[in-house]
């Protein structure tokens, strides 16, 4: 995987192409009230793209902060 070793940083271009190169391969898997779900990278990019437009239509910018509230 292509990730700075030093950061953890990995690379948009990176996720553009596992995107395109593993579109219907299990990315992830996240479990929801007892069950596992499995995210395609598909699945996985469309998901954040549709954050990003709300985001976007919520009137956030380039160099706005976001703050996320997760289990993990």
């Amino acid at each position: 995987m292509d990730t700075n070793a030093k950061t953890g940083i990995f690379p948009l271009s990176s996720l553009y192409h596992n995107e395109q190169s593993r579109g219907v391969e299990v990315y992830l898997r996240q479990p929801i009230e007892g069950q596992w779900h499995e995210y395609t990278w598909k699945q996985t990019m469309g998901n954040a793209r549709r954050l990003a437009n709300f985001l976007k239509q919520q009137g956030l910018k380039p160099g706005d902060r976001v703050a996320i509230l997760s289990k993990n």
